[in-house]
């Protein structure tokens, strides 16, 4: 029997109104930060500013109920607020910088990566982000051939990193050409982000179809990758 309307306290959803409209917060969803960090070296972080950008930012939302994933990728230069560290690690505070020089501040790589979370979490309406996972640049390569090679068609001349790299030419990526689609930037095309973000997006959907026939034929390929 009815008595009352619940308003407040325990059982009441998360709501945001926009536009005069009010929405309230799904449930049965994960949220999956990916980063694709930008540095020098691949070995640990030397100094309080030194963790290396996060060039490649994409929050995946997982719907348990509906099993369906979304996709947001986030521009690297996003202004956003940042915490920002001295060199010698002490709090400096916070300013709005690109969003990408979060994962440069922090002792360690846990402390980037939680880093950049606490932006990108900020950006989006302190919206709760579940897991995350950041690999380097450097580790693409060794992704790309274990999917035995994801095939793109490429629609600008890279020849400045790779002369086998021509426009036009539909190529089976391998070793380092894999680091050059998602990573070279200056030197290729327009030289913007914008570019670059769409060949990352075409990287992934090569690399997820691939993903999906070698887990087919090996459930434990994943956990081996």
């Amino acid at each position: 029997e009815p008595r009352a309307t619940m308003t407040e306290g325990f059982g009441r959803y998360e709501e945001k109104i926009y536009n005069s409209e009010t929405y309230y917060k799904k449930t049965g969803i994960t949220t999956l930060l990916l980063m694709g960090i930008d540095r020098d070296t691949s070995g640990q972080v030397s100094t309080y500013r030194g963790g290396g950008q996060s060039d490649f930012l994409m929050l995946l939302v997982i719907d348990h109920d509906a099993k369906t994933v979304r996709q947001l990728q986030i521009e690297r230069d996003t202004i956003a607020r940042i915490h920002v560290l001295t060199v010698l690690g002490l709090d400096a505070g916070y300013r709005d910088l690109q969003i990408c020089l979060s994962h440069g501040y922090g002792g360690n790589q846990t402390e980037c990566a939680e880093n950049t979370i606490e932006a990108v979490s900020h950006y989006l309406d302190n919206l709760n982000i579940d897991l995350y996972m950041a690999v380097d640049y450097d580790a693409v390569p060794t992704i790309n051939d274990m999917l035995g090679g994801v095939t793109v068609t490429l629609k600008e001349n890279f020849t400045s990193v790779d002369p086998t790299m021509r426009q036009g030419e539909t190529l089976t990526l391998r070793g380092k050409q894999a680091e050059h689609y998602v990573r070279s930037r200056m030197t290729i095309g327009d030289g913007t982000n914008a570019s670059r973000q769409l060949r990352q997006r075409e990287w992934l959907d090569g690399a997820k179809d691939l993903m999906k026939q070698k887990i087919q034929e090996n459930p434990n390929f994943f956990g081996e990758m």
